[in-house]
């Protein structure tokens, strides 16, 4: 998302992240899943914001890392829900 938003020019203020893992019940110890709910600045507009989703589905290491656990972006902004 950073580096979207400096090849934009956009200033996006200040982004703060809440992540939850969930270990797997059975067998070896492991990550099963990861939860992250992205809180964005009420500014935000929605252009952006969906150029922001698009860059961080695009990210390389969530595409690694989706081969092996589940991996959900919840994205919050203005108290609304993306």
């Amino acid at each position: 998302m950073g580096i979207a938003a400096k090849r934009e020019g956009w200033d996006i203020g200040e982004i703060t992240a809440e992540v939850n893992k969930k270990m797997t019940l059975k067998g070896p110890r492991a990550i099963e899943s990861i939860s992250i709910q992205l809180f964005m600045p009420i500014n935000l507009s929605i252009e952006r914001l969906k150029v922001l989703q698009k860059e961080t589905e695009d990210c390389p290491v969530i595409r690694s890392l989706r081969s092996s656990l589940k991996i959900t972006v919840h994205w919050i902004t203005n108290k609304r829900r993306y």
